[in-house]
């Protein structure tokens, strides 16, 4: 009987697993089935949209990260953009010490029992029981049923995989104007892809300058004025709202390939009741708790917090940090 499971070691279990007490380390049990610092270490080539000094600025709202010493970050000048690969290198040195104090499973969590006082997680070959759970599994990115050839997000934001599977003759369409949405099409830009249309949902591109949680700034904002003052000349994409059907529908019947970066899909937490019966509890965005279930937290990006009276997920460093120590002392 293990006192907190955390399931996911990316960026929310690692900032969960960080602000633990020294003393609970021994008593969790961690999973993670894919690598350290989970799809986050998957895009290599990519620039994070925050700037070094405010990626350790986050950091060290965790107590026991507050002196530490990057090595990894320290090649970046405060006001740089670390690569997303430099930033999971320096999580996973200074995670691994109190990983190393866990019982830490490379085991996918297959099925979570309800049981009396406690949960019970399933693996493929084993059961492991623990008092409360801390949910930290990522969140797969949304795509749509298509009649259309697609690449994964992590594909797409590769300049160098893109190339690889699409021609600069190919009609390309993208789905989805936000941060992922800006780097391909300036990926299909360098490419010298000609004819590129971006799929937008509201306004072509929401800024973080206007106060949009999640909007375009640093690198993603700077891509965003270049195709609105057409500075890209003949090779800027077209822009369609996804409300103008007809040409939404044109532009994807003559399309190649659509690529998609509409965000990620919404993640719901699936369990068996004592019964054996399988359920769905209802995650709230303001507590980072289930209802009608107890003992278990939802962070990270499949599980963000809104702040009150908004409707948009802070799903950054900052907000994943502040909705875990929110929750601290009903953790522990």
């Amino acid at each position: 009987m293990y006192e907190i499971a955390i399931v996911g070691l990316g960026p929310a279990g690692i900032f969960t697993l960080a602000s633990l007490p020294e003393n609970m380390l021994k008593e969790t049990i961690v999973f993670e089935s894919n690598m350290i610092g989970g799809d986050l270490a998957f895009y290599g080539e990519i620039h994070a949209n925050i700037t070094k000094q405010e990626i350790l600025t986050a950091f060290r709202k965790i107590p026991r990260w507050f002196e530490k010493q990057e090595t990894f970050l320290k090649k970046y000048e405060n006001d740089d953009c670390p690569l997303l690969q430099d930033i999971c290198k320096q999580m996973r040195e200074w995670i691994s010490p109190d990983l190393s104090r866990t019982q830490f499973h490379t085991k996918r969590m297959v099925k979570l029992i309800e049981g009396d006082q406690r949960w019970i997680l399933q693996t493929q070959d084993e059961l492991f029981e623990a008092k409360k759970v801390i949910m930290c599994v990522g969140s797969k990115p949304i795509t749509l049923d298509l009649p259309k050839a697609t690449l994964p997000l992590n594909q797409c934001l590769s300049k160098s995989v893109l190339e690889r599977h699409i021609s600069v003759t190919d009609k390309v369409v993208v789905m989805g104007t936000a941060h992922s949405g800006t780097l391909i099409m300036r990926n299909l830009h360098e490419m010298g892809c000609k004819d590129v249309v971006g799929i937008y949902k509201e306004t072509p591109f929401l800024y973080a300058r206007d106060g949009i949680l999640g909007g375009l700034k640093q690198e993603s904002a700077k891509i965003a004025d270049e195709i609105q003052n057409k500075a890209w000349g003949d090779l800027c994409p077209t822009l369609v709202s996804i409300h103008e059907f007809s040409k939404v529908y044109r532009a994807i019947e003559r399309a190649d390939i659509v690529l998609y970066s509409c965000g990620f899909e919404d993640s719901v937490l699936n369990y068996y009741t004592k019964d054996n019966i399988q359920n769905t509890a209802k995650y709230d965005p303001i507590t980072n708790r289930f209802a009608n279930i107890a003992n278990i937290w939802g962070f990270g990006i499949a599980f963000p917090s809104h702040k009150p009276g908004t409707n948009f997920p802070d799903i950054g460093f900052h907000g994943f940090i502040t909705a875990i120590q929110n929750s601290l002392s009903a953790i522990v």
